[in-house]
């Protein structure tokens, strides 16, 4: 008899990845394939690929860490 009982499944994963400088991180991502929108007050950016997000951030380092 199979077994019925539902199993949980990821359908989707958007990880947030912060990044010191955006658009040189946007050139990278897009030699992977990602496409992107305009960025959000130059911050912030959401890249597609085959159904997957990618969320970056413009989060540079303290200098003093």
């Amino acid at each position: 008899m199979p077994n019925l009982k539902a199993q949980p499944r990821v359908t989707s994963f958007a990880p947030q990845f912060l990044v010191d400088d955006l658009e040189r991180s946007m050139a990278y991502y897009r030699r992977l394939g990602f496409t992107f929108g305009e960025p959000w007050d130059n911050f912030y950016a959401i890249g597609r690929l085959d159904g997957l997000e990618l969320h970056l951030k413009e989060a540079p380092k303290n200098e003093g860490e």
